[in-house]
């Protein structure tokens, strides 16, 4: 449904497909048709899969049900501002995958399962532009009262990948562990320790800064399969002093 009165365009309500037709948004808004008129449109996607809107790179490392109320999308026709895109979003049930910054968390914590972890739900600011690429900002998700993670993440127009984040372990987590080891977690504050660290990279390779005690800082040299849980419990016997 749209209207136009001179050069202005209404649209009280669309649906407009989105990647490969696979997702779907609700729009609203409007249009100045003038020749360096906007176009301001408010946008909404529900429960929609993230691998359907995302590029196939990343398939294999998120995933999750997506949506976003209320986003706003604006864009020139004529020499003005680029285009953006940008609202808040929230990922049910989101998965991460094959992040060896997950496989560090998971010995330290004497977890496993959490070299591959589900969250259910991821909470944060999305912001899009062609010269930027895509920034996501207040990332926030608990998983059981266990592991929190919160921060932001970049990945630029080229597809190259950085970020600040914070994952925090409970007390109680830490305290349950099967073995007291070093861990690289700080103080608890508040019934919870905290770890912070860079991430760099792409969707092939993604490096972060965390330094398991009694191991060195090493750059991962080529892409590998994620480890399996048994290559992680093999990983984490490998630290326990004989």
């Amino acid at each position: 449904n749209w209207t136009v009165k001179g050069r202005q365009l209404e649209i009280p309500g669309a649906i407009i497909l989105l990647g490969s037709g696979d997702a779907r948004a609700e729009v609203s808004g409007k249009a100045d048709l003038s020749r360096d008129g906007t176009l301001d449109l408010n946008v909404s996607i529900q429960n929609t899969l993230l691998n359907r809107l995302l590029p196939i790179a990343w398939h294999e490392r998120v995933g999750g049900m997506f949506s976003v109320k209320d986003a706003t999308f604006r864009a020139t026709f004529g020499k003005g501002p680029e285009r953006r895109f940008e609202g808040d979003f929230t990922l049910e049930g989101g998965i991460l995958r094959g992040l060896p910054f997950l496989n560090k968390l998971a010995i330290a914590l004497q977890r496993p399962d959490f070299s591959q972890v589900e969250f259910p739900q991821l909470t944060g600011h999305f912001a899009w532009s062609p010269s930027t690429g895509l920034e996501i900002s207040n990332l926030a998700g608990d998983k059981d009262g266990v592991l929190r993670l919160a921060g932001s993440v970049k990945v630029n127009g080229t597809g190259l990948l950085s970020g600040r984040l914070k994952a925090s372990a409970s007390e109680l987590a830490l305290r349950t562990r099967s073995r007291d080891l070093p861990h690289p977690f700080g103080s608890v504050t508040g019934g919870w320790a905290s770890v912070e660290f860079n991430l760099s990279g792409n969707a092939t390779l993604i490096n972060d800064d965390i330094i398991l005690p009694g191991t060195s800082a090493i750059r991962e040299p080529a892409p590998t399969p994620s480890p399996s849980k048994d290559e992680i419990e093999r990983k984490f016997n490998e630290l326990i002093p004989q």
